[in-house]
């Protein structure tokens, strides 16, 4: 199994009534291929620069994952199809996972991070 990054674009309407909803999709999908979900969180809500079937702001949710490299094919499949998923990314990781630096910088004390500004 290698380590992979994934970044999904999904309907920012269907997040805001429910991301729970939203992101157990996002697993299921993962977990149908034999991935190994590491980490799972929001990253961003933005207007997207053109409309994805008739879609025009998109919510990021960014996902860690372990996986065989002959199911990523499969999985990128299954997202192409998906309902949830406008768009995706996948890229191969050979590095260990860290925290997003927006987590790291939350848990660092206000006044160091104002400093670095």
């Amino acid at each position: 199994m290698k380590r992979y990054e994934a970044m999904f674009v999904v309907d920012s309407a269907a997040c805001a009534k429910d991301f729970q909803a939203v992101r157990s999709q996002i697993h299921r999908l993962l977990e149908r291929v034999g991935a190994e979900i590491q980490a799972s969180d929001r990253w961003d809500e933005r207007k997207l620069a053109y409309d994805i079937k008739g879609v025009k702001r998109g919510t990021y949710v960014l996902t860690y994952f372990l996986c065989a490299p002959e199911r990523v094919t499969e999985l990128d499949q299954a997202l192409r199809i998906s309902d949830v998923v406008l768009r995706h990314l996948i890229q191969q990781r050979d590095k260990p996972i860290e925290p997003p630096r927006r987590v790291l910088e939350e848990q660092v004390a206000p006044e160091t991070v104002e400093a670095r500004s």
